[in-house]
């Protein structure tokens, strides 16, 4: 059962979400154009360069997998 006020609060976090998205997706092409070529590789190296999370964490293979189907989708 969704309120209006969830519904609202699921939407912001979406577009905060994509703004992310949109924000690392210049660092992860250019990190597989230099041969960073798994989600495991790509999360280390933005570790490596100290670049947190949308919540300040560290990355993970599973993190990069998200962002990236987030920008497939936002493409499509």
């Amino acid at each position: 059962d969704w309120r209006p006020g969830n519904k609202k609060s699921v939407q912001v976090l979406k577009d905060k979400a994509d703004e992310f998205a949109m924000s690392i997706s210049k660092t992860i092409k250019e990190l597989r154009s230099l041969g960073y070529d798994t989600y495991d590789k790509l999360a280390d190296r933005l570790n490596d360069k100290k670049i947190k999370t949308q919540r300040g964490g560290k990355w993970h293979a599973s993190t990069v997998r998200n962002i990236e189907v987030r920008l497939e989708e936002l493409d499509a």
